[in-house]
């Protein structure tokens, strides 16, 4: 499995009943991709965001100051990694922070105003129960957990995502989760880019599952899906 741990590194799991030999090929394939990883100025399909004309602004929620310095570092690493920008915009939604078991933060935002004057996307998610049935008997399976920070925002989308912290006033250059045209954007964009392997590659959101036979196909497999995964980073 290939994901990202809390700094945005990419980190990979491999079980434990791979081969010395596997394990080694299979990192080599995936330092092939480097520039797949975290870290890179993320591009792609933006979102559909159209609206009724009607600019929504709310009032920041109180947010108790033990909580501002743990905002500030991460505005700060979101400044770092392009994901945010500094913003003039008169939208703004609330941020909500959400504690992690490990004890920092995920900075979330309100933004269910914003999506009651959002055009709705109903492009569908597929069948859990069909992309099992999908892995048939495969004795390979590799899954790729993405972000939807890897897809950039149009420019003009941009200022609707605004939201304020103490330190400023701020926009998203990538699709944030909270979005309601999210899950349908990100969707389509893999559904797309996975048409060309669908006979051994599936996408759910932001998980992708890689399914084959035998070793040597899976390596070429997910050589193919991390190439096609490139128009993303």
């Amino acid at each position: 499995a290939l994901d990202t741990d809390q700094n945005n590194r990419a980190v990979v799991d491999l079980e434990e009943d791979l081969t010395p030999t596997q394990r080694q090929e299979l990192l080599e394939l995936v330092d092939q991709h480097v520039l797949l990883l975290p870290g890179k100025d993320p591009s792609g399909a933006p979102p559909q965001k159209n609206t009724s004309g009607v600019v929504m602004r709310q009032r920041p929620y109180r947010v108790p100051e033990a909580r501002h310095k743990a905002i500030e570092e991460e505005v700060e690493r979101m400044l770092r990694d392009r994901v945010i920008e500094e913003s003039n915009s008169p939208w703004s939604s609330p941020i909500v922070v959400v504690p992690k078991l490990e004890g920092s933060i995920r900075l979330c935002n309100d933004f269910r105003r914003l999506n009651q004057v959002s055009d709705f996307d109903s492009y569908p998610l597929p069948r859990v129960d069909d992309l099992v049935e999908r892995l048939g008997s495969a004795q390979f399976i590799s899954t790729l957990d993405l972000t939807y920070w890897q897809v950039a925002l149009a420019a003009d989308a941009r200022p609707k995502t605004a939201f304020n912290t103490s330190t400023g006033h701020w926009q998203y250059r990538v699709l944030q989760f909270g979005l309601h045209v999210a899950p349908a954007t990100f969707q389509r964009l893999l559904d797309t880019v996975l048409r060309p392997h669908r006979s051994f590659a599936a996408a759910y959101l932001d998980d992708v599952v890689i399914h084959s036979s035998t070793w040597s196909d899976h390596l070429f497999h997910l050589g193919e899906v991390l190439k096609g995964l490139g128009g993303l980073a």
